[in-house]
């Protein structure tokens, strides 16, 4: 079991949502393509997406549906590959043409990276003969007595937990961000479920490894953890452990404390060692144990006992595991699994014949759902580009940018956008807000209320644009965020001071003086978050600093969404493109509510308990519901795609 929600924010991220059905085929080749490809030599290669291990079924008709051309289609120069390496596979077709009934098989694997389970295969038709599978003889030989079970590990971990992400741990890239609870402040504890399968309890000891995360590392007393592991109520690990590092408790204990279906793995956080905060992350969970050799909805992934001792024998009984008529495959080497020939049907599990085979085999009860259906095959033209305009290696609906790095998700958004896939938030949104000018221009533009502005170009026009506003102004870089090298100048040599330095050390942005009048906001501003065409939520920043961004100490409370103040923000939203937005608002005391700025990758971790309004499902929702909007169609409400709008404003 792992459950994954896959929008995370690590070192800068692209969430991708595929919203296309398991069985569905997509058809992005555009009319008169297909037919253009069988004349002119052949077909364009056909993308499938794997997601999760299992035979894969293709039919004929499947690859008629995406757009190949049957008649065209030599069965022997079918090849199919997976990150540059050739895959066998096998075919009914013996010869041209491939009918709609024919069937094509192959094993699948997900990937097993951490940015999701999705893996690429690539079939191509006319480069020649691809790799087949392989046959062998099924009939049991030299009297192999039957095996009750196989050594199995189970990895059981959810990376669903509110607060679960930790962005700057230890390590940083090499390091998991995502864990399976919310920060343990000890005293704590959590308390895992996680399902069993079927299970060997005369098969001796079985060993629980629970894997936490120190987040805390703390000077004083040595150790700064101490956590315990039950199981089913039983204790199995007491241990002591020190600093930010990733620590498995690792226990031996009888079958007897588990059984097939729910069980409970306990983490204590016991909170003795006497240091100021001992906190820490759980991430997964491991069972070693011995599986039996039972299916599930007819299919069955299992190793083999690589020696007669313990298991009872080199191969497990049929009838235990699809029934009578079960198909089977060898999967040892899953790039050329051999598939069985004839045979008995009471004969030992076909991909498995022969002493000392080892390794793992699949079983499945053709016709009823042992075959696994791709996800989503795509056709793409030639080039490794996908007709109608994706990027090879990409299946998406729509990509949702969280980068931490500004730029890098600038760029990224502007080269998705040019290969066809849809994205929140669009390029011209994110360039326009990235720029604080080309914000307040395009605000400017929709007669949004804001700050006044000044622009210059060298310190000397500058230093007069502050002059005539008259001190305190506030001088910004035209990009930056968190609060980071603004200032506020107070007379004319600190002004002289400020642009002195930004001049001869600052990079080309600081050469654009953005120079904003002062607002006397009362001690607070207000972050305001706007998804679609509502304003979901607001908090307050306070501080005494003149600076209340949270990212510099400001406090955050609730702040009521008044129909003024959502009025205001979606116009702002509209102004900029529209999306999943922030809107900064300063509150004037002559002239009301203003506009300060517009964020496009906004920052929620200390908005969400603070209004109760769970934004990241609410940002979930909008993004799923612009991969359903398809095609060329208007993104959902309050979206406007606009051009940024360059030029100064005063």
């Amino acid at each position: 079991m792992k459950t994954r929600l896959w929008l995370r924010a690590c070192a800068w991220l692209l969430a991708l949502i595929c919203l296309a059905a398991p069985d569905a085929i997509s058809r992005h080749m555009p009319a008169g393509v297909a037919a253009a490809a069988a004349a002119s030599g052949p077909p364009p290669p056909l993308k499938i997406i794997v997601e999760e291990d299992g035979l894969i079924e293709l039919t004929g008709a499947d690859l008629a549906a995406a757009g190949w051309i049957l008649d065209a289609l030599d069965p022997a120069a079918l090849r199919l590959t997976v990150a540059g390496q050739e895959v066998a596979l096998w075919t009914s077709a013996a010869a041209a043409p491939f009918q709609a009934d024919d069937v094509l098989l192959f094993y699948g694997q997900a990937a097993s990276d951490r940015y999701g389970p999705r893996n690429v295969y690539w079939l191509t038709a006319g480069d020649g003969p691809g790799l087949r599978m392989a046959e062998r003889d099924v009939a049991p030989v030299n009297g192999d007595p039957v095996a009750a079970w196989w050594p199995a590990t189970l990895h059981a971990e959810q990376d669903i937990a509110p607060w679960g992400y930790w962005q700057n741990p230890p390590g940083r890239e090499a390091q998991d961000h995502w864990y399976w609870t919310a920060p343990l402040n000890a005293p704590a504890r959590a308390d895992l479920s996680f399902e069993m399968p079927p299970c060997e309890p005369t098969a001796g000891p079985f060993t629980l490894r629970v894997a936490l995360v120190g987040r805390t590392d703390a000077i004083g007393p040595q150790p700064d953890h101490h956590t315990r592991v039950l199981l089913n109520g039983r204790l199995l690990d007491d241990a002591h452990w020190d600093g930010q590092i990733q620590f498995v408790h690792t226990a031996v204990f009888t079958p007897s404390l588990v059984a097939a279906g729910a069980n409970t793995v306990t983490v204590l956080a016991v909170g003795d060692t006497g240091v100021a905060a001992d906190s820490i992350y759980v991430n997964w969970i491991e069972v070693d144990y011995a599986a039996r050799y039972v299916a599930k909805d007819d299919r069955l992934v299992f190793g083999v006992n690589p020696s007669p001792t313990g298991g009872g024998g080199l191969l497990p009984s049929p009838p235990s595991l699809a029934g009578k008529g079960a198909g089977g495959l060898g999967v040892t080497s899953p790039p050329t699994p051999p598939l069985p020939g004839e045979g008995s049907e009471d004969a030992a599990p076909p991909s498995l014949a022969g002493k000392g085979a080892g390794g793992l085999g699949v079983l499945a009860g053709k016709g009823a759902g042992g075959l696994g259906a791709p996800h989503s095959p795509q056709l793409w033209g030639a080039g490794g580009a996908m007709a109608g305009g994706a990027m090879a290696g990409w299946s998406a609906d729509v990509v949702l940018e969280r980068s931490v790095s500004a730029a890098r998700g600038i760029y990224a958004l502007r080269i998705l956008e040019a290969h066809g896939y849809r994205t929140v938030n669009r390029y011209a949104t994110a360039a326009t807000c990235w720029d604080k000018l080309l914000t307040t221009a395009a605000l400017a533009e929709a007669g949004i209320p804001q700050p006044r502005v000044k622009v210059a170009f060298t310190p000397e026009s500058a230093l007069r644009a502050i002059e005539e506003f008259g001190y305190p102004v506030v001088l910004k870089p035209v990009v930056g965020s968190w609060g980071r090298l603004l200032s506020k100048i107070n007379d004319r040599d600190a002004a002289e001071t400020v642009l002195e330095h930004k001049d001869v050390l600052g990079s080309y942005q600081h050469s654009i003086y953005y120079i904003q009048e002062y607002i006397a906001k009362p001690g607070r501003d207000i972050r305001a978050f706007v998804v679609g065409d509502e304003t979901i939520c607001a908090i307050y920043r306070s501080s005494s600093h003149w600076i209340t961004n949270t990212a510099r100490g400001g406090q955050a409370s609730n702040c009521p969404v008044t129909p003024e103040l959502n009025a205001l923000c979606v116009r702002a939203a509209r102004a900029v493109g529209g999306g999943v937005l922030a809107i900064d608002v300063l509150e004037d005391p002559d002239r009301g509510f203003l506009v300060n700025e517009v964020n496009h990758t906004m920052e929620f971790r200390n908005s969400i308990h603070t209004t109760g309004v769970d934004i990241p499902g609410r940002v979930v929702q909008y993004v799923l519901a612009v991969g359903r909007s398809g095609g060329d169609a208007e993104y959902p409400a309050g979206v406007v795609h606009r051009s940024a709008v360059a030029g100064a404003v005063q």
